[in-house]
């Protein structure tokens, strides 16, 4: 139990070692649960915090994983800092927080290849993962569900693989802005609420966006009136789309874009 509402409950960051201290360390078996929401409480900050508050701006978590971990009741589950890179998550649970998964702009040497595997990213009130640092996401077998949007990000390469996303409503993906990288495959996505009207499920502004998503199935028990909206410069392919076509419109919305999409597949 955390009852710290301005700070860390656990800081994985270390100076004494260098980028190697951290290459085989685990956080296993354990539950944090925190003060609750509309804080400033985070359940595990990976790093050097850049303001040296909670950390060394110089510390390093690379390598650091969680494995059967419950993170609830924070503002932020999971935050990453400066050097933090290589960190998977293991059949772990975010959920109940504000934010699941956190990573603010501006980050020095963090992001690559994160690893969420086996795990659930559910029921948090803003986002499962808010990106603003441009990190590398590997995500596979991952359920997110019931958050406000499961994923934001700007800049960042995203692959999901055999994942399960499932909401009662509204944009389960967004990117405000940014040049990123979206890969989902195999995967399916569930719109479940009775009543209402959704716009879109996946929502681009981008500076620039490639996008590959193949053998994705869709099923929504409202309308959703499309699949993706695009503006920017989008490039890459939609592919195999398949679900419930008497709720949703299976196209690419024709807002005004650079889009160069291809699109195949019955929906």
């Amino acid at each position: 139990m955390c009852e710290m509402t301005n700070a860390p409950c656990v800081v994985v960051a270390d100076t004494s070692g260098g980028m190697n201290n951290y290459n085989a360390s685990k956080i296993q078996d354990l539950t944090l649960q925190g003060p609750g929401l509309n804080n400033a409480s985070v359940g595990i900050y990976l790093g050097g915090d850049p303001n040296g508050q909670f950390s060394a701006s110089d510390s390093y978590a690379d390598g650091a994983s969680l494995v059967d971990v419950r993170v609830l009741g924070f503002d932020r589950g999971v935050e990453w800092g400066n050097n933090a890179w290589g960190n998977k998550l293991v059949r772990t649970l975010v959920f109940a927080n504000a934010t699941g998964l956190y990573a603010a702009q501006g980050l020095s040497n963090a992001g690559e290849n994160l690893g969420l595997t086996d795990s659930s990213i559910f029921n948090n009130r803003d986002y499962g993962i808010d990106d603003h640092a441009n990190f590398e996401w590997m995500i596979s077998g991952t359920a997110f569900d019931y958050n406000g949007t499961a994923i934001e990000f700007f800049g960042s390469t995203i692959h999901a693989v055999n994942c399960h996303f499932e909401q009662s409503g509204a944009q389960v993906m967004i990117q405000p802005y940014g040049s990123g990288s979206l890969s989902i495959k195999d995967s399916e996505i569930l719109v479940q609420s009775t009543s209402g009207s959704d716009p879109y499920i996946l929502s681009t502004w981008p500076q620039y966006l490639n996008v590959a998503i193949d053998n994705v199935s869709i099923w929504s028990n409202h309308p959703v009136q499309y699949f993706m909206r695009v503006q920017g410069t989008v490039r890459g392919s939609v592919n195999n789309l398949n679900g419930n076509g008497n709720k949703m419109i299976g196209a690419i919305s024709n807002v005004p874009s650079k889009a160069v999409v291809t699109a195949t597949g019955a929906f």
